[in-house]
């Protein structure tokens, strides 16, 4: 059985979608929500739904019981520090995978692991921290962003994980103090022209 999180948000519905398509037949699909009316139509009476937040240890414990594989994503909450919207929220997750014996979890985390910056990115650093947790529950544990930098064609991961950790951190301050609505918008601009100056240039480097 393969349990997802976060299943009405951007990415979770896309991995739902993808689960529901390309799943071996048998393979149970169960889903966390908070409201299940938000499920795609695709997903109905094709998954199992436990109603609720996936912070909550009981909604976790009936979500995880006789699960394979998780796929966990945090949702955002800026009116938390980052170390308590990710290594917090995941906290009573780490519990439920070992008690219910899970095996494979795969998460959203970010780019950064290793770059000088890694230490002190905000929520980058949190999230970092969120996949040492889990993984040092003993599961087999995957989180997706480097991957994806790499298979995307970027000559230097870490480079691009230094810069996009600074508009990352950047945009979320923006954001909070600010409250300015086109912090959105002007980060995915900058983030776009990193991604695709990192992916086309062979001379990216981590700045001094």
């Amino acid at each position: 059985m393969i349990v997802i999180t976060a299943p009405t948000g951007n990415i979770g519905r896309l991995v739902l979608a993808g689960l529901l398509e390309s799943a071996p037949a048998g393979e149970e699909l169960r889903v966390v929500v908070r409201d299940p009316a938000r499920l795609p139509e695709a997903a109905r009476g094709r998954v199992a739904a436990v109603t609720g937040s996936h912070a909550d240890p009981g909604v976790l414990d009936q979500a995880f019981a006789g699960a394979d594989a998780v796929f966990w994503l945090v949702p955002p909450d800026s009116s938390k520090t980052p170390h308590e919207a990710w290594t917090e929220f995941t906290r009573p997750a780490v519990k439920a995978l070992s008690a219910h014996g899970v095996t494979h979890v795969v998460g959203v985390s970010a780019l950064g692991r290793g770059t000088p910056l890694a230490g002190r990115a905000g929520l980058v650093t949190a999230s970092l921290a969120m996949d040492d947790l889990i993984a040092g529950s003993g599961v087999a544990y995957r989180a997706r962003q480097t991957r994806i930098a790499r298979d995307a064609g970027a000559e230097d991961p870490q480079a691009l994980a230094c810069q996009l950790a600074l508009v990352y951190d950047g945009a979320a301050v923006g954001a909070r103090m600010d409250r300015d609505p086109q912090v959105a918008q002007v980060s995915r601009a900058i983030a776009g022209a990193l991604v695709d100056a990192a992916i086309t240039s062979p001379h990216s480097s981590i700045p001094e």
